[in-house]
């Protein structure tokens, strides 16, 4: 995850389910200004 070139901003995150399998779900985030989540 990257906050952005002005920032350096990164994060390794990882999601583990360890009840039920979910359906339907989403996983959103959300960044003041020009800030966006990537995948590198």
């Amino acid at each position: 995850m990257s906050a952005g070139p002005s920032t350096g901003l990164s994060a390794n995150m990882t999601i583990k389910n360890l009840g039920d399998p979910l359906t339907g779900w989403a996983l959103m985030f959300a960044f003041p200004g020009n800030q966006r989540v990537t995948q590198g």
